[in-house]
């Protein structure tokens, strides 16, 4: 009898629009993101570098996207029934950060993706990209107080 192997590739895309609550915190040797909908752990300091590198990106480009009004018209549910878990290890390929215009997006105020590995985070405003870019400030900032594995080398 032969040998069976899968191989399963799982994406998740969040989207948001207005401010919305978040939290870092740490647990052992591993970092914890919680945004609605998302619990994100990351595992050591080269995830957590790609993450803050795609996020550095996206503050390049957030000037021409958000040209217009703030906030969209509608907001991010409070109330979020489904959390999704994703954990990020290692280095992450496909690191992707792009745009649309006010008048190209659908809240009329500009979209800016990011897309690091299968997570991609779409904010619909400028609201909700000011308060991802400042949880990715606080998480790679976190994530340099945490004693990684020693088999890790820290970014």
């Amino acid at each position: 009898m032969g040998n069976i192997s899968a191989h399963h590739t799982t994406t998740v895309t969040a989207r948001y629009a207005g401010d919305h609550e978040t939290h870092v915190e740490t647990i052992l040797d591993t970092l914890r993101i919680l945004i609605p909908g998302l619990v994100i752990t990351v595992t050591d300091p080269h995830a957590i570098w790609c993450l803050w590198k795609a996020w550095r990106d996206a503050s390049g480009i957030a000037p021409q996207i958000f040209t217009g009004q703030r906030a969209a018209a509608y907001l991010v549910s409070p109330v979020t029934r489904i959390q999704t878990a994703v954990t990020i290890t290692g280095w992450q390929p496909g690191r992707q950060v792009w745009g649309k215009n006010p008048q190209h997006s659908a809240s009329g105020c500009g979209e800016l993706r990011v897309r690091v590995g299968g997570l991609t985070i779409i904010c619909d405003d400028r609201d909700a990209y000011d308060r991802q870019l400042a949880t990715w400030a606080v998480a790679y900032d976190t994530a340099h107080r945490i004693t990684w594995p020693s088999r890790l080398a820290a970014i």
